[in-house]
């Protein structure tokens, strides 16, 4: 049984994570369409009210997605039936009159939005369709999270990734005649009522075959009164990431408009790659450490943890190398020559977000022995500090203003929540390796600046020549000045292997 049950949750993960990859790849290619088929005004236009309605529904649910993922199987565990529809129905009705009522008044305040922000009265119908769209992808997300909290992985996963390629495929037929930003929002809320249709229907009947009575679901007013308390907890763990991923689109746009807002938004994916890799890291981390803690094994955690500083800076600089190296080009082949000065700003972009992904791993290892709390305050600091230094530097510097100012809050992040952890963890912060690391990088930096001196080919087969004597070079010299020690990495896997075990 017990087999049964972990094969159960490895392949619902599975499933999951390889539905999120793949729909984060579209999601890019989505990003690429509007970047190559519009102006980079309406691309800024687009990205810039979607920055905004983020923050304006980050409360759009009072967190009772996530509460219904925590309560719903315990009450199927429990068999208490009327609780699980009571719950569903109280997630369904507040999040659906949360929603309307924000989109109603963004778009009786429409104009208003649109004069203050984007400086352009005339794009108000704009405002009206986002607030249309964030509406529907509420009631989305509400639904995906019901079909979690039913462990029903595969279809969760199938919306997770429906809602990326569905959007895609409406505005790619969409700009077949014409290339209109709205046909971007018009393609989201189309792709948002088929996944309602389809997946409503399907969890309506599923929730009718439950057991049990909602004909007074406010009776109980200790579920709704659990569900808010918990649901609005992780709210606010939330807000801060989410302040800190839109701040900047904000900010350059109410300062700079829209044309640099678009810019901007041509370096940004780039550099957040590293967010997707460290949502691996994320799933190898969090569980372990929560063993390593609950079986009090602290020596293994701090081992464990300077495993993982070193090797991931290892691995993830040369990744920052060659952006920084090819920041022009990569502009150029992915969003084209009309995003070329967006190239700075990836540049400083990309370390900063290096800086963060080390961050990562420690608010993986702070959760993980039971501190989410101050995980939440250090977040919060770094969005209070990025926006205190946007306001500063963006009106002076511009969009490279907007990227100084997230590396340092991705800085400050990195250092606090080093000072945090030293509390709880012993640390072994591997400052040598990472010098050996930072030099080997410099090396591969200069390396590849000297051939792309002496190169004079095609971007594309530039780029694979230099990746691929580059990655030999950096892998070799690694090797040769000793900084892999591959009987380290072997101990450390037989490790992480005997503790699943």
């Amino acid at each position: 049984m017990e087999k049964d049950y972990k094969r159960h949750i490895f392949r619902g993960f599975t499933i999951i994570l390889i539905m999120t990859i793949l729909g984060t790849i579209v999601s890019y290619i989505f990003r690429l369409v509007l970047a190559r088929n519009l102006t980079v005004s309406d691309y800024g236009l687009f990205y810039s009210l979607y920055a905004v309605f983020s923050i304006i529904f980050v409360l759009r649910d009072f967190g009772l997605g996530s509460a219904i993922i925590k309560y719903i199987p315990e009450y199927l565990v429990k068999k208490q039936f009327t609780k699980v529809k009571i719950s569903i129905f109280l997630a369904c009705f507040m999040t659906t009159l949360s929603g309307m009522v924000l989109g109603i008044l963004c778009i009786l305040f429409s104009q208003n939005i649109a004069s203050a922000y984007v400086k352009d009265s005339n794009q108000a119908f704009l405002v009206i369709l986002m607030a249309i769209m964030f509406l529907f992808m509420t009631i989305e997300a509400l639904i995906m999270n019901v079909l979690i909290s039913f462990q029903n992985h595969k279809a969760y996963a199938l919306v997770q990734f429906l809602r990326q390629l569905l959007p895609l495929i409406f505005v790619s037929v969409l700009f077949i005649n014409e290339k209109r930003v709205d046909y971007a929002m018009y393609a989201t809320i189309l792709s948002s009522l088929v996944i309602l249709s389809i997946f409503g229907t399907m969890l309506i009947k599923k929730v009718n075959r439950i057991k049990g009575s909602i004909k007074q679901p406010f009776a109980d007013k200790t579920i709704l009164k659990n569900m808010l308390t918990f649901g609005l907890s992780i709210t606010l763990v939330g807000i801060g990431g989410m302040v800190l991923q839109f701040t900047d689109t904000i900010m350059i746009t109410f300062f700079l408009g829209t044309t640099a807002s678009g810019v901007y938004n041509a370096a940004l994916p780039i550099a957040n790659i590293l967010s997707y890799l460290s949502t691996a890291l994320v799933i190898i981390i969090l569980p372990l450490t929560s063993e390593l803690w609950a079986k009090r094994l602290k020596s293994k955690l701090t081992d464990g943890l300077a495993f993982f500083y070193k090797y991931s800076a290892l691995l993830i600089l040369p990744f920052v190398v060659v952006v920084i190296a090819f920041a022009d080009v990569i502009i150029s082949l992915l969003f084209t020559q009309k995003y070329i000065s967006a190239a700075p700003a990836l540049q400083i972009l990309v370390v900063g977000c290096f800086l963060y992904f080390i961050a990562q791993i420690n608010f993986c290892i702070l959760s993980g022995i039971g501190k989410p709390r101050i995980t939440a305050i250090i977040i919060f600091t770094g969005a209070i500090l990025n926006i205190i230094l946007n306001s500063i530097l963006i009106p002076s510097y511009g969009i490279i203003g907007a990227a100084i100012a997230t590396s340092i809050g991705y800085g400050v992040m990195l250092v606090s929540s080093i000072m945090v952890l030293r509390k709880y963890v012993k640390l072994k912060i591997p400052f040598l390796h990472w010098i050996k690391t930072l030099i080997l990088s410099l090396a591969l930096l200069l390396m590849i600046i000297l051939m792309r001196t002496l190169l004079k080919l095609n971007p594309y087969i530039e780029i694979i020549i230099i990746a691929a004597i580059g990655a030999a070079f950096y892998i070799g010299l690694a090797f040769l000045i000793r900084h892999i020690d591959t009987n380290e990495i072997k101990d450390t896997l037989s490790l992480l292997k005997k503790e699943k075990q």
